[in-house]
């Protein structure tokens, strides 16, 4: 009887076991969020995994699945309320700043759930993920009213440490879920570093998406002067798009001092359009499962390319994705 119970103690423990070649094997299966569209504006045909190629350490990855995606999408809304950004000499930039919150609640579809929350020194949060698109019009319309007294003048900004707080809003963090930060991209007060934000998104699978202030003005600090570069490389390891305003000019193209989001007859400005795109990119792309040649042995980059398009159709095909792989832990 001894020998009985001590075999099946040990057919017991080795079934707990996971053998390192399935450890291996499950951390080189990955799911990533991919958005694509086109730069002439025509619509992409539904793809499927013959339409993805990619590359990992110059070995070919392969593409087992793409589907789109069916869930809501989730969106933290976080805004930058540092004195830089709603201080007397950017009273416009902060009016544009819940402009485009106002915006982007107004542009997702109405079963994505949205939460707000401010930073300067420290993070504030605001309201958690809801849909319920009254409760976050009148949390933005208090964030504009009562933006002096968001808060105390300390000249401290934390914005890699507020992302990483944002994060912590999303209960189980979902594939393709967002995060969403208007900034000028100043940071001196973080004990986070970019580097660590961007490892630790691309882990959870969130995304980060910017509207970033590009200041140019004498007064400037050094941080603000880096910061949108900054912010658009995090941007870019996790899959999401930036917007930049660069004092009266977005991007190459002009655009009013005041900047509107509608003209006055209703019609979407170019600003405004460039906006509405970007939120398509958060709301709507496609699931890719991937199997990597190799196990991620640190944080790497690799290529992922559209596939099984004549290359006229390959140059208009816009591909975000993350482009940070990190290792499974």
């Amino acid at each position: 009887m001894l020998i009985r119970c001590t075999a099946a103690i040990l057919i017991v423990g080795c079934l707990g076991v996971i053998p390192a070649s399935a450890q291996r094997n499950a951390c080189q299966q990955r799911s990533i969020p991919v958005s694509i569209d086109s730069m002439d504006g025509i619509p992409v045909p539904p793809l499927n995994s013959v339409n993805f190629e990619g590359s990992y350490r110059n070995q070919p990855v392969r593409v087992t699945s793409a589907v789109i995606n069916q869930e809501p999408p989730r969106v933290i809304l976080l805004f930058d309320a540092s004195a830089s950004m709603h201080g007397k000499r950017s009273e416009s930039e902060w009016n544009l700043t819940v402009d485009i919150g106002e915006d982007l609640v107004a542009g997702m579809p109405l079963a994505s759930e949205i939460g707000l929350a401010f930073f300067s020194a420290k993070s504030v949060r605001v309201t958690n993920p809801t849909n319920d698109r009254q409760k976050l019009r009148n949390e933005l319309k208090a964030l504009r009213t009562d933006s002096k007294a968001l808060v105390p003048g300390t000249g401290q900004t934390a914005l890699w440490d507020a992302i990483l707080e944002s994060l912590k809003m999303f209960d189980h963090p979902h594939l393709g879920d967002a995060i969403y930060v208007i900034t000028d991209g100043g940071d001196n007060a973080s004990k986070a570093t970019r580097k660590y934000v961007a490892e630790t998104l691309g882990e959870a699978g969130v995304r980060l998406f910017a509207f970033t202030f590009q200041n140019e003005s004498a007064g400037t600090s050094a941080e603000e002067r880096v910061g949108p570069a900054n912010v658009s490389q995090t941007v870019d390891d996790t899959g999401g798009t930036t917007v930049v305003y660069v004092g009266g000019y977005l991007g190459v193209f002009p655009i009013p001092q005041d900047p509107a989001l509608v003209d006055k007859s209703g019609k979407a400005t170019q600003l405004g359009s460039l906006l509405m795109l970007q939120y398509g990119r958060i709301s709507n792309f496609y699931r890719v499962d991937i199997n990597l040649p190799e196990t991620v042995d640190k944080p790497r980059k690799w290529k992922l390319e559209s596939a099984g398009f004549s290359k006229s159709q390959r140059d208009r095909l816009m591909l975000r994705y993350p482009q940070l792989l990190v290792p499974c832990h």
